[in-house]
């Protein structure tokens, strides 16, 4: 997951183009999702929800993508150093949106397109996401910081599933797959994966923290 190349040490010539690129991605595809609060939805994927719950897919959409937007600054270490105030502010906005994102998350799923598979994804998806982001609130509040960082990179990871369902499906598409299964498969891989490596990235922060 390329947001993790926030949180690497500095070197000399080191990471700004990785860097760059891991702010671009969410930033980018959280613009482009705004239009989802658009009249008409314009551009909008040919999905069932367009049509069938189409407040619903605002009320995810919408918030879903101001938490991409606010994702790269929220993991920069530097920002959160020099900004501590603004960190805050942004958190607590993030959270907010969260918990609109989520539950309207959880009201489309069912009509996903890919039936039971699809809708079974990506409501576990919006459960982990609202869970990670309550417990880093939680650990936050209870000056846990180090707990409140863990939990946070994993509801990070979560909602950069935006950004890899955007990159699988293109790639499915490429490869010739059927783009039902493909979806099918993408409601899972889109986020399974981001939280796998930031599960590692955390265990080996934590091995090297105690080694040092």
């Amino acid at each position: 997951m390329p947001l993790l190349a926030f949180n690497k040490p500095s070197g000399k010539g080191g990471r700004p183009t990785l860097a760059i690129l891991a702010a671009i991605l969410p930033i980018g595809v959280g613009l482009i999702s705004l239009r989802y609060g658009l009249p008409g939805k314009p551009g909008a994927a040919p999905l069932p929800n367009v049509t069938i719950n189409p407040v619903a897919l605002t009320l995810h959409a919408v918030p879903a993508a101001l938490t991409l937007i606010a994702v790269p600054f929220q993991l920069h270490p530097g920002f959160r150093a020099r900004h501590l105030r603004a960190h805050r502010r942004i958190g607590w906005a993030y959270v907010g949106l969260v918990f609109v994102a989520g539950p309207a998350a959880l009201w489309i799923a069912p009509s996903a397109l890919g039936g039971a598979i699809s809708a079974a994804g990506f409501t576990v998806l919006a459960l982990a996401w609202m869970t990670t982001t309550a417990l880093g609130l939680v650990a936050a509040i209870g000056g846990r910081l180090a707990d409140h960082h863990g939990w946070m990179t994993r509801s990070a990871a979560l909602a950069v599933s935006a950004v890899t369902l955007r990159m699988y499906l293109p790639l499915a598409s490429l490869a010739g797959a059927d783009f039902v299964m493909a979806y099918r498969l993408a409601s899972w891989g889109c986020w399974v994966p981001n939280l796998i490596v930031a599960e590692w990235w955390l265990q080996a922060r934590r091995l090297a923290s105690a080694a040092s």
